[in-house]
């Protein structure tokens, strides 16, 4: 990616975490990987630039709520109740029957995930651990952990997708 060394300083900026920086850049790369058509620009550095602001703050929303299922006391519950808590507590209510429906699609692909992939996944998205402590935590090397999470995250938007009838671009 041409301004990828520049994107992260802006994140860095906003997000002030490498790692959440680089899960952010992660996502603009698979976004930008992921359309269909290529746009026209008149300004495709602009266009980075209002993608990268859009999932910061994505990425705050997220925090937000993970900092709300941190303050649930859920000690004898397993890794799927964490993630369970998660999309329970705050239900929107003009549409709590999609959020239920959806819910239980995430669950049914987080569950999907072999077992190491799906606790490195709870681990980052839910328990909030960098890749280096997760690495730590487990023996297993950072670059496995980002490739752990990359796989989890592709089968999960991936599923969703198919949750919401959108089609997948094709990779030829």
């Amino acid at each position: 990616m041409e301004h990828r060394a520049t994107l992260r300083c802006f994140l860095l900026n906003r997000v002030r975490n490498h790692a959440e920086v680089e899960d952010l850049l992660q996502d603009i790369y698979i976004k930008l990987r992921n359309m269909k058509e290529e746009p026209e620009l008149r300004n495709p550095r602009a266009f980075l630039f209002t993608l990268a602001s859009n999932l910061a703050i994505t990425h705050f929303r997220r925090k937000r709520r993970l900092q709300d299922l941190a303050e649930i006391e859920n000690q004898d519950g397993s890794e799927k109740d964490k993630v369970i808590d998660f999309f329970v507590v705050h239900p929107q209510q003009e549409s709590h029957v999609f959020s239920r429906q959806w819910y239980r699609s995430f669950m049914d692909a987080v569950a999907m995930l072999p077992v190491k992939r799906r606790r490195i996944f709870i681990m980052h998205r839910v328990d909030h651990k960098s890749y280096r402590e997760i690495a730590q935590e487990l023996g297993i090397s950072v670059k496995m952990v980002e490739k752990q999470m990359t796989k989890a995250l592709l089968h999960c938007r991936k599923r969703m997708n198919a949750f919401l009838d959108v089609d997948e671009p094709s990779h030829d």
